[in-house]
């Protein structure tokens, strides 16, 4: 193709080809990766959402936390992928942690801006109830910043599909990227197109979904959430 090595370039009915032959392979080693994906994404949306309420409301856990939530993300994963094989006994695990904590850091600064972002009104109102800080971030901060972390499932998806692969490609044993290093290692590059063009349609996929589901969590969250309910009935109060 265009005078290019068909290992480095080959040809669209090779790969679909390839595809088609291997798709019993491709469809189990799929299935694998994308449990992987959603595992480390859904393990993501759980640390931050533990892990941004006590920043928020705690100035020292802030200051404790933040250096190492950032150099966590710095660090190349790489380095970590490796030591977790060594250190947890299973081959699926250490993708998931991986791929938990590159989508954990868009998670978390999404939550931590929408709380950090409240409007001024909703924090005046708290003040006026006599909320402390704490109960203002449980009660006003996390319900306001719930449908900005369902946003974020988009990123997080890919991101975590990119840790789980990459892990995969360090030890391949199961999933696509051991399907993309056994295509490498055999020359094929048809099969390992064809690995890549089912990561791609399965990223595609994920972030559709998780759009989906973010539509209608806005739709949904507009109509209940507990901090407009609350503001109605504080201004009924006030007579306004």
């Amino acid at each position: 193709t265009f005078g290019v090595s068909a290992l480095i370039l080959p040809k669209l009915s090779n790969v679909a080809t390839a595809l088609w032959e291997a798709r019993s392979a491709f469809g189990s080693h799929g299935a694998i990766t994308a449990f992987a994906t959603l595992a480390a994404m859904a393990m993501a949306l759980v640390m931050a959402l533990i892990v941004t309420p006590l920043a928020a409301t705690f100035k020292l856990a802030d200051a404790a936390m933040t250096p190492i939530i950032v150099s966590g993300q710095a660090l190349p994963k790489v380095v970590l992928i490796p030591l977790l094989f060594l250190i947890v006994d299973s081959v699926v695990l250490p993708g998931i942690i991986v791929g938990a904590l590159i989508a954990f850091f868009p998670v978390y600064i999404s939550l931590r801006y929408s709380i950090d972002t409240i409007p001024r009104g909703l924090l005046h109102l708290a003040k006026v109830w006599g909320y402390s800080r704490k109960r203002t971030v449980i009660s006003i901060g996390l319900p306001y910043a719930v449908p900005i972390a369902i946003g974020t499932l988009r990123l997080a998806w890919i991101y975590a599909m990119i840790g789980v692969i990459s892990a995969e490609l360090l030890h391949p044993v199961k999933g696509l990227g051991f399907l993309m290093d056994q295509a490498y290692n055999r020359l094929d590059g048809a099969s390992f197109y064809a690995a890549v063009l089912v990561c791609l349609v399965l990223a595609v996929g994920g972030w559709s979904i998780a759009a989906a589901i973010d539509r209608w969590t806005r739709i949904s969250w507009r109509v209940s959430l507990p901090v407009e309910t609350w503001s109605n009935r504080s201004r009924s109060a006030w007579g306004s």
